[in-house]
């Protein structure tokens, strides 16, 4: 179990890394095009290389805010039902977030299949977008197992995830009964 909380914390921090990488380009690219545009010039391909960044931002967002449990967080009138309730509600709504993602993770494997066929490259700068696309399928993979941890762990223990800042902090320091 400590190897795995180890691999979980070394994904998690790879993608901050990269994350953070992809933002700082992403607001590097945006923010030179503007001001190279107010001095009159223009930077050709500069939308192409947003994009790029924007797929890598994006899906390392994702994960991480399913990693954090840092979704939208509602207290819904749920949390006056009783425990085994909520607990019976909060596996039902995981199952279906767990379907919906893989859902969406196959659908873009498909289509960066499909791509990766024909070999999609950006107008301007002939860049090569399939790798960003089977990213893309990477990330949201990822996000689904994740889900599916989540929701088997709350599913056995009764322990109800939290958010937090670290992998291993939404299941820490909780009372539970089962």
């Amino acid at each position: 179990m400590q190897a795995l909380r180890r691999l979980a914390g070394g994904v998690y921090l790879l993608t901050q890394i990269v994350g953070s990488v992809g933002l700082i380009g992403l607001m590097i690219t945006v923010g030179g095009t503007v001001i190279y545009r107010w001095f009159g010039g223009t930077f050709q391909g500069s939308y192409e290389v947003a994009e790029t960044f924007t797929i890598v931002t994006i899906t390392l967002a994702i994960f991480m805010a399913t990693v954090n449990r840092s979704h939208v967080d509602v207290v819904l009138i749920d949390q006056m039902l009783p425990r085994r309730v909520r607990r019976g509600i909060g596996v039902t709504l995981g199952i279906i977030a767990v379907i919906f993602w893989f859902v969406v993770a196959y659908s873009v494997y498909h289509h960066a299949l499909r791509l990766s066929m024909i070999g999609e490259h950006t107008d301007v700068l002939d860049i090569n977008i399939v790798p960003f696309r089977w990213f893309t399928v990477l990330g949201f993979f990822a996000v689904a197992c994740v889900l599916t941890l989540q929701t088997l762990h709350y599913l056995v223990t009764g322990i109800e995830p939290q958010s937090g800042h670290d992998p291993a902090d939404a299941y820490d320091d909780q009372e539970h009964d089962t």
